[in-house]
């Protein structure tokens, strides 16, 4: 199984490095998509919405929705590669 991850920053400065990105964090990217009248297609709007599911579930952002997401973010990468393991248990 390939597995997914996000790193981003935030524009105050806070980074959140290789959180897994779940199952429940595309389906819920899914419908923020829809409901912003996104297409469901691969680039950055599905990415942020990735993004911002996985931080939502992380509880490491407090924005009501993803505009104010966007309003706040620095950058974003999304990732397959599986971070090396640093001995630090994962907090996800």
């Amino acid at each position: 199984m390939i597995k997914t991850f996000v790193s981003y920053e935030m524009q105050d400065g806070t980074e959140h490095e290789n959180v897994r990105v779940l199952a429940a964090d595309k389906v819920r990217a899914e419908g923020i998509c829809r409901d912003n009248g996104w297409q469901l297609v691969d680039g950055p709007r599905l990415s942020v919405a990735i993004a911002y599911a996985a931080a939502k579930r992380t509880e490491s952002t407090d924005c009501a929705n993803v505009a104010d997401f966007m309003d706040q973010l620095a950058d974003y990468a999304l990732s397959n590669e599986q971070p090396e393991d640093d001995g630090e248990p994962d907090p996800t």
